[in-house]
């Protein structure tokens, strides 16, 4: 990135993001460091941002937090459309052309089926590299298996040929096909793979790779091309030397790459079918382009939409806005007369899937599929700088339905210093993902922040602009009704006015981290804890609530006497009485294995491994025992990677 977009990408988290999310996003990059990196501007968001995205920067991993931002970003939010803008090397403060771009997509992009569909799609794309003599990347893939990859055969027709039968066999071998996953920011990745890192994730093609193909269509998009199947899909499965689509797509841990079905039929009668291309255009890294299906071309093979690609894009998956497998995008169509709906073209996917059936090709190996396997394992993905996480399935259980229902809306996690209290502020970070607003405030903040400077900072962390003037109390009213109805109101106010659909940053996450050092007592400012308590939803017999769904809480303590909970209904996760430590570590090494080392973890009977954390439980001495089976852990996956050739 040029200057110019590392100065539009600070000012766009300063924007979108809070304080907190902004060195969480950086955490998951740098590691612990990035609090260091922080040094005194932690306080405000916009000079955070600008140090941040300078370390990033300088470390040669702000491809990682990218990478981050795009898969953890709602696809129609401010931040989602910014930083689409960033990439593109155009100007974020345009905001008639930001505003083109958010106008093109929004009618589709409020389709919440798309919205929970994008992310698996996304996961499964990849860049395709060839070596000798190409270089270069050359077209886009998808998977359609654990490991299995298809593309058009046209953009790797230098790798094959047909003998004397008509057969189409490979004619170069697997470890010159590269595919790249993950290529979500430039720079793009050396072809083939070189030294310098990149956020991507490489995967070469086996050694007996062509699994299935069949050849291109002459003059296909084009008046010439035939008007008959000729069954000529122009598509290859390429199989991979390691099945990806089994594994996590991070580093860190989390759900399961996956791949795409692909269906018996598709819909080629209905209109207003939206279609989307998920592609990387002239070698950039993945876009996607929205539009409709339109008409099938003569032969009835392919369906052609409205939808914007370049060279580069072949092989790209179309899918429909549920996220299922459309089309695979293949050509540019030929002029049809109305110079202003320009049209391109995939081959149907049910003909694919028809052809792959007759020619009793199987595209699924058997699953891993375990419930340590969609969790994260790390608070970062940088394999070099983990930080471990052990357990919490109850917490991070706990954070989704809170978060997800608000039945009921506040989150208390207690437990005795070391036991892991207020680690949980990160960990829910990480769950969530740097798009969802998340406000902390630590001992210090809820010592002396009066209520109205309480609401103020919750209202700048969440940078909602053209707040109105918070009331003042009046001298002629009680102090408790101004805590109780007229701050409670205003905020009620500005939420319901801040209902844009671009933004989208609701529930928001409010974190009382009210754990102190052991022997340190906490002291309330003035009126805060009962204000607290009013806002998470506590009201005196037969008083009105004023309801603020908007908001979610997580309480953090020694003790449940320190905090504001009378009649207010929470869930609750006390640690004093999560001892299954050997279970939890046994679970994150084998995670932690199966996502950085690519492999089975060390001792493959989970007795063996549960035994090996008693052994070093029995060292840990005075040190709390979840935080050194984690340090214990990661100095296992340092040696592990150290040794690796």
């Amino acid at each position: 990135m040029n200057q110019s977009q590392l100065d539009d990408l600070a000012k766009l988290l300063a924007a979108s993001l809070s304080r907190g999310n902004i060195l969480a996003l950086a955490s998951t990059a740098l590691g612990r460091d990035a609090k260091q990196d922080a040094g005194d501007d932690i306080g405000n968001s916009s000079r955070l941002a600008v140090r941040m995205v300078s370390a990033l920067n300088q470390e040669d991993r702000l491809g990682d937090a990218i990478a981050t931002l795009r898969l953890e970003a709602v696809p129609n939010s401010d931040l989602a459309f910014g930083l689409t803008r960033i990439l593109q090397g155009k100007n974020l403060n345009d905001t008639a052309a930001l505003q083109q771009l958010r106008n093109k997509y929004q009618p589709f992009l409020n389709s919440a089926e798309f919205l929970q569909s994008f992310d698996r799609v996304s996961r499964t794309i990849c860049a395709i590299g060839l070596g000798r003599p190409v270089n270069e990347l050359v077209g886009s893939g998808f998977l359609v298996g654990p490991d299995l990859v298809m593309t058009n055969y046209h953009v790797l027709e230098r790798y094959l040929k047909i003998d004397g039968a008509g057969k189409i066999l490979a004619d170069a071998p697997g470890d010159q096909i590269f595919c790249y996953f993950d290529y979500l920011s430039t720079p793009a990745p050396d072809v083939p793979p070189a030294n310098r890192r990149h956020a991507s994730t490489v995967v070469e093609a086996a050694e007996d790779w062509l699994v299935h193909a069949r050849e291109s269509l002459p003059y296909d998009g084009t008046a010439r091309s035939p008007q008959q199947d000729t069954r000529q899909y122009d598509y290859v499965i390429i199989r991979l030397k390691k099945a990806i689509g089994n594994r996590p797509a991070r580093k860190g841990g989390g759900p399961i790459r996956g791949w795409l079905d692909l269906p018996q039929a598709i819909d080629i009668h209905s209109t207003n079918i939206r279609v989307i291309v998920h592609q990387h255009p002239g070698a950039q890294p993945q876009h996607f382009d929205i539009g409709e299906y339109i008409q099938l071309d003569p032969s009835r093979t392919r369906v052609q939409y409205s939808v914007s690609t370049a060279h580069g894009s072949s092989g790209g998956a179309a899918v429909d806005a549920k996220g299922n497998l459309y089309a695979l995008h293949n050509a540019e169509v030929e002029s049809n007369g109305n110079q202003n709906l320009k049209l391109n073209q995939g081959v149907r996917i049910d003909k694919i899937a028809e052809d792959i059936a007759g020619a009793s090709v199987s595209l699924v190996n058997a699953v891993t599929t375990n419930r340590s396997a969609s969790q994260f394992w790390s608070l970062n993905d940088d394999p070099r700088n983990p930080e471990p996480i052990l357990g919490r399935m109850a917490f991070r259980d706990a954070v989704m339905e809170v978060h997800q229902s608000g039945k009921p809306r506040v989150l208390v996690v207690t437990g005795p210093p070391g036991s892991g209290v207020r680690f949980s502020s990160r960990l829910l970070r990480r769950i969530l993902g740097a798009h969802v607003p998340a406000v902390e405030f630590l001992p210090r903040d809820l010592q002396s922040l009066l209520p109205g400077e309480f609401l103020r900072a919750v209202i700048e962390e969440i940078g909602i602009p053209g707040t109105p003037t918070m009331p003042k109390p009046n001298p002629n009213e009680t102090i408790q009704k101004w805590l109780r109805i007229d701050l409670p109101q205003w905020l009620y106010k500005v939420f319901e006015e801040d209902k844009r659909p671009e933004r989208q940053p609701y529930p928001i996450w409010v974190i009382i981290n009210a754990a102190v050092a052991p022997g340190e007592r906490l002291l309330w400012a003035e009126n805060l804890k009962d204000f607290v308590a009013t806002l998470a939803g506590a009201h005196d017999e037969g008083q009105v609530a004023i309801d603020l769904p908007q908001l979610r809480w997580l309480y953090l303590a020694a003790n449940l006497e320190t905090l504001p909970l009378s009649g207010i209904e929470y869930r609750s996760d006390d640690l004093a009485t999560d001892e299954e430590y050997d279970e939890d570590f046994a679970e994150c090494l084998e995670s932690a294995w199966l996502a950085i080392i690519e492999k089975q973890a060390p001792e493959q009977d989970k007795r063996k491994i549960m035994s090996l954390a008693r052994q070093i439980r029995k060292n840990s001495g005075t040190q709390p025992v979840r935080s050194f089976l984690a340090l214990n852990l990661r100095e296992m996956l340092l040696d592990e990677l150290e040794n690796q050739p």
